[in-house]
């Protein structure tokens, strides 16, 4: 996804506009505006946002990466899926990947 604003010479400066999905961009002729196929109906996170909501947030929209939004609608960032499985799995999950595939490793050996 690619998070679209309004340059910051623009009145009003760095106002978010929506976001344009790669894909559809790459099928774009070269010619036609961004503009053209920005998706200004995608629901925003706010500054606040709590880990329910943006976990919600993702379900309901199938998506990786969600445009935070400020109540003047200024683009503050972005949250993706690996940030929410960063806080819903346990600390050490890598830690434990890394020991599951040593294993596996050993075990292909043999």
């Amino acid at each position: 996804m690619v998070f679209v604003c309004r340059p910051p010479s623009d009145t009003p400066t760095g106002r978010y506009l929506g976001c344009a999905h790669a894909q559809r961009l790459l099928r774009e002729a070269p010619f036609e505006l961004v503009a053209g196929v920005v998706d200004t109906d995608l629901a925003r996170l706010g500054p606040g946002s709590t880990l329910g909501e943006i976990t919600r947030y993702f379900a309901a929209y199938n998506l990786v990466a969600a445009p935070v939004v400020d109540n003047e609608d200024h683009l503050l960032g972005a949250v993706t899926v690996d940030d929410v499985l960063d806080h819903l799995l346990p600390p050490d999950w890598r830690d434990r990947l890394t020991e599951s595939d040593e294993r596996n490793d050993e075990v292909a050996d043999a």
